[in-house]
């Protein structure tokens, strides 16, 4: 993995799923999330990176990985309004080319945009943001996307012969699964640390070159 991209996006599990969970699942989680950003940045040398829609993500913030924002303007001035979360998302810089974003916002009418209320506005930005983040997808090297069994927050699924990285987490037991170019791979050989067998929480990655040891909570 070193030196096989520059940056890797971090999705992180549905905010109401994540907080209907113990204490116990909560904390692992969070372990979990610190372990496989100390991977990819001490281990890897990539820089992390998470979204700005993503209300997990807002809500824990993580160290040592910056916020990215890939909605339309309107959609992003209208949430900076509306969302008392997302008020800062104005700031954060967008990866997305102008002529995707403007066909994504497109798709919607002014007269249609005025006519719907709240609920169904927070429903429009929610599929502008999975539409923007599914081109981003395409030549995103390397996803890491944590989701619970029973709700899928984000999927980006790894596509055969597409030389991408996929790396899948269940959020209720940290185990982790890996794939490139559509084909799942051994975590060990694929991933070059040998505790990368043991679920994502007791992965020991405070010391980047030390492959023998673990940590669990």
């Amino acid at each position: 993995m070193r030196g096989f991209a520059e940056r890797a996006l971090i999705l992180l599990p549905d905010y109401d799923t994540y907080y209907n969970n113990s204490y116990g699942v909560r904390a692992s989680l969070k372990h979990a999330i610190a372990n496989i950003v100390s991977y990819l940045t001490s281990y890897c040398g990539m820089k992390c990176y998470g979204l700005a829609t993503d209300d997990l993500m807002m809500e824990i913030r993580p160290a040592n990985v910056d916020i990215i924002n890939v909605l339309p303007k309107s959609d992003t001035f209208w949430a900076s309004r509306h969302c008392a979360d997302s008020r800062s998302m104005l700031s954060y810089p967008n990866p997305i080319d102008q002529v995707t974003l403007d066909k994504i916002a497109n798709s919607v009418t002014p007269d249609e945009l005025n006519a719907m209320d709240e609920y169904e506005r927070f429903r429009l930005v929610r599929r502008h943001e999975i539409q923007a983040l599914k081109s981003l997808a395409k030549t995103e090297k390397v996803i890491v996307t944590f989701n619970f069994k029973s709700k899928k927050n984000y999927n980006c699924p790894s596509k055969d012969g597409d030389a991408l990285v996929r790396i899948e987490v269940n959020a209720s037991n940290c185990e982790v699964k890996t794939f490139f170019g559509g084909q799942q791979v051994d975590n060990v050989s694929f991933l070059q640390k040998s505790y990368a067998c043991f679920p994502l929480n007791e992965w020991r990655t405070d010391e980047a070159n030390k492959d023998d040891d673990l940590i669990s909570i």
